[in-house]
């Protein structure tokens, strides 16, 4: 469809096609497949809360994403194209006027008609109708397992974005790139300019033949020069310069043939203007007319070139300009189309440091694709000419792509490149290997033009892959640009800042504010969502400021000063639990990568329960509870889920003796319960735990004498990072592992040996449940500052409507009583 409205509106307009046009289908179905793999990937990047909702919202949040990138895309391309139309090659202004309508119709098809398609389309599935046959429906149909294997996401996901960043592979990438751009380097220096009509000949043709015969077999003699005459009055030396050709003629052992204009001249003016060379002179007025007419005859057109004239000529020429002109336009349309670019990528991203890199990955395809031409035999002329244009508009999608969806993501810089070219990286492939495919089939092609193409295009895919997906994700990764809507503070990674330092700076109105930005999630989820250990007091005067701030405004008398002081604080709130946000993601992925190698610990230690056949110990000596949680709050209801179980076990069994690791839990019961705490641990969660600490508070308990007939360690088992299980392990005394039946297979029952045991497998379950505990926390801890962060940005939104409204009212009521006043006069 764009194809027929770009030959359709430019034949209409009266734009000629040429031979190299018949390449436009190629270029168009490459960058329309990469808007469609682009498109297709955003729709299957939604998660499960997004795919809950109606399918036109779905729709919506995916061209929310997908839409900018093909936006950004499109426009750069149209813009290259666009500056390749305004140069004086004919045939690369004609070209280019195509692919920019092409490129135009491709985008406006690509939002509107594919969009609706795919919406038609996931219609159907939802509603298990035949692909074939849309009105048979399936009754039991379920999509095979093989259907949702992606290897290529996989490949990105779980290979490329877990070991491209590591430092070795960094540094490997960085080496190769800088190898890769010296030798091509090298080659843009070599490249030579170089044109021969005879290539546009198909090589399988009997005219291409002919010619191939006549070079190899039959050579021409010698040299060909030439005799330039400097600033001379040549109607006053017309004689001489005539001895001069008779001179050069008569050197037959050294000239074989003379080819002058002089001749041709005489006769010329003998004949039409009846000049006797014999008797008559010639003025110089004379030898002006003269010559030009003789220049624009048969015979003396081919001499035209050799006269500079100092005013030009009246009539018109046909020969096409030089050679030279072609590497000028090439310069300018290249550099002009960068500038292009550039601009057009910083509207549409809106970061100049992230439109640099993007602009420097594109110079780096660009040197390397210039290069890497020479070495294959290509030089510069028209067709290459076009190709370069064309290159810097295909180039800059894959990094575009890679830059807007860095932009988009939270966290560290590794883990943000980590999860762009996760996202955003299986359909850039997707687009670059399409587009290869599409130029794959010209290269058994004997035309100059297909030929060229095909090498050029090859060249861009390759690199262009290689620096969008490969080099400049690691660059992002070393010196990437913040993301969008977030202010981290200065230095945050260098200077290590953890929450511990962030949390003692908010003040009394500020954890007032916080409470107010996260109630409204602590009320809508009760059981594993957000709880925050702050005092009464807080409370109250958050209550305080919202039931005042309240009243005025129904009173409609809230002033603008107070109601601009309660937006700038929300706004210090918004950006301290973003602050905390990004500590608690660093966190968090260190711990996860610690849980790893803890796992063993709790595994082994209840594998030993389970082998030896431990039961619990007969009797009533009461229940022990070991509950894990730490000192820091700020995290949800990491800790309130382990007060609520320890509660109702102590109100289910009185006797029940309680260990709390972590003082957050030892608030929760210390006011009911504080009679049922045995010990509390302090200081856990500021450090993470090594195997030292638990096995400090495993000799602690066991030398407390603390006698239980049963026990079980609660703790905060992570899932993913936006759940967490809390989870109970079976807890066994000395004598109940004593008296294991199966427990003298494995060793002998020396009591030594068997507290040895005891001791060891209580400290690796609690080094264990530590572990884990500490990854729930994190994780919490970042998704309750995230939710925060857009409770506060809610609460911006309406003080900000409130503040407009008010010193709208304001501004009315005071022209009301100007005018009042000027009414009276």
């Amino acid at each position: 469809m764009a194809i027929v409205v770009s030959y359709g509106l430019c034949s209409a307009f009266g734009v000629f096609y040429g031979p190299v046009h018949s390449i436009l289908p190629f270029l168009l179905l490459g960058i329309g497949i990469d808007d469609m793999f682009v498109i297709v990937q955003c729709w299957t990047n939604l998660n499960k809360e997004e795919m809950k909702r109606s399918l036109p919202v779905r729709i919506g949040i995916t061209m929310k994403h997908a839409g900018v990138s093909i936006t950004i895309t499109s426009v750069t391309d149209f813009a290259a194209f666009a500056v390749g139309a305004t140069t004086v090659l004919p045939s690369l202004r004609s070209f280019c006027i195509y692919s920019a309508v092409g490129i135009l119709a491709t985008y406006i098809f690509q939002a509107s008609f594919f969009v609706a398609w795919l919406t038609l389309d996931q219609k159907r599935i939802e509603g298990h109708r035949d692909g074939i046959i849309p009105c048979f429906v399936h009754r039991n149909w379920k999509p095979s397992s093989l259907s949702r294997i992606e290897p290529l996401q996989l490949f990105f996901s779980r290979i490329l974005a877990k070991y491209l960043f590591k430092w070795p592979a960094k540094v490997f990438i960085l080496v190769l790139a800088a190898f890769l751009l010296g030798i091509n380097t090298w080659g843009s220096v070599l490249m030579r300019q170089e044109f021969n009509p005879l290539w546009f000949i198909p090589t399988s043709t009997y005219l291409s033949q002919y010619f191939s015969v006549i070079e190899s077999h039959y050579p021409d003699n010698g040299q060909m020069a030439s005799i330039y005459i400097q600033t001379a009055n040549l109607s006053s030396n017309l004689d001489r310069l005539d001895a001069l050709i008779d001179t050069v003629r008569n050197e037959t052992k050294i000239v074989s043939q003379v080819d002058d204009w002089f001749g041709g001249f005489k006769e010329f003016t003998a004949k039409r203007h009846a000049v006797d060379w014999t008797n008559q002179s010639m003025t110089d007025v004379q030898f002006s007319t003269y010559l030009k007419n003789y220049l624009f005859t048969q015979k003396g057109a081919k001499f035209r070139r050799n006269f500079k004239f100092q005013d030009p000529l009246e009539c018109r020429s046909a020969i096409a300009p030089p050679i030279s002109v072609i590497m000028e336009e090439l310069y300018r349309n290249l550099a002009i189309a960068m500038v292009c670019v550039f601009v057009t990528t910083f509207i549409l991203i809106a970061n100049l440091f992230a439109c640099v890199l993007v602009l420097l990955c594109v110079v780096l395809t660009l040197v390397c694709v210039n290069g890497t031409m020479h070495f294959w035999g290509l030089t510069i002329d028209t067709v290459s000419c076009i190709n370069l244009v064309l290159a810097i508009g295909l180039c800059v999608d894959y990094a575009a792509h890679v830059a807007h969806t860095f932009m988009t993501k939270s966290g560290t810089r590794n883990e943000r490149a980590a999860a762009t070219i996760s996202s955003i990286g299986p359909a850039v492939f997707h687009g670059g290997f399409s587009t290869f495919l599409a130029f794959i089939f010209l290269a058994n092609s004997d035309s100059h033009v297909f030929i060229t193409f095909f090498k050029v295009f090859v060249l861009v895919v390759a690199y262009g892959l290689f620096h969008g997906l490969i080099l400049f994700p690691v660059i992002l990764s070393l010196i990437g640009p913040a993301p969008f809507n977030l202010e981290p503070p200065p230095n945050l990674e260098d200077k290590a800042v953890t929450a511990e330092e962030l949390e003692p700076q908010l003040t009394h109105r500020e954890k007032s504010a916080v409470v107010g930005v996260l109630k409204e999630e602590v009320e809508a989820n009760e059981d594993h969502e957000f709880h925050l250990d702050m005092s009464d007091d807080s409370t109250a005067s958050s209550s305080d400021d919202e039931e005042l701030l309240r009243s005025q405004q129904v009173r409609g008398m809230a002033t603008l000063k107070m109601i601009s002081i309660r937006l700038k604080s929300v706004k210090n709130i918004q950006k301290i639990t973003q602050s905390m946000k990004m500590v608690s993601a660093a966190k968090y992925t260190k711990a996860e990568r610690e849980l790893k190698l803890a796992r063993p610990y709790g595994i082994g230690a209840q594998e030993f329960y389970k082998k030896a056949e431990v039961k619990d110990e007969e009797g009533e000596k009461g229940q022990l509870i070991i509950a894990v949680s730490s000192d820091r709050g700020l995290c949800g209801a990491v800790h309130s889920s382990i007060g609520r179980i320890v509660k109702n076990d102590i109100a289910a069994n009185p006797n029940t003796k309680v260990v709390i690791v972590g003082d957050k839990v030892r608030n929760i019961l210390q006011r009911l319960y504080a009679k049922n705490i045995a010990m509390v641990v302090t200081e856990v969660g500021r450090k993470p735990a090594v195997f030292g600490d638990a096995a400090l508070i495993a000799q602690s308990i066991i030398n407390s004498g603390i006698e239980f007939s049963k026990g079980k360690i609660l703790f905060n088992a992570f899932r993913t990072v936006v759940s967490f299980r809390t989870t109970e392990m079976p807890l066994y005394s000395q004598n109940a592992v004593a008296n294991a039946s199966k427990l003298p297979v494995y060793d002998s029952l020396d009591s030594d040996v068997i507290q040895s045991y005891t001791e060891f497998s209580l400290a690796s379950l609690l080094f264990y449940s530590m572990k884990e505990n500490a990854t729930s926390e994190q994780s919490s801890r970042m998704t309750a500052m995230d939710n925060a962060s857009k409770n506060a940005g809610e609460m911006i939104d309406k003080l900000t409507m409130t503040f407009n409204r008010t010193r709208q009212a304001v501004i009315t009521r005071e022209l009301i009583e100007i005018i009042s006043g000027c009414a009276t006069l």
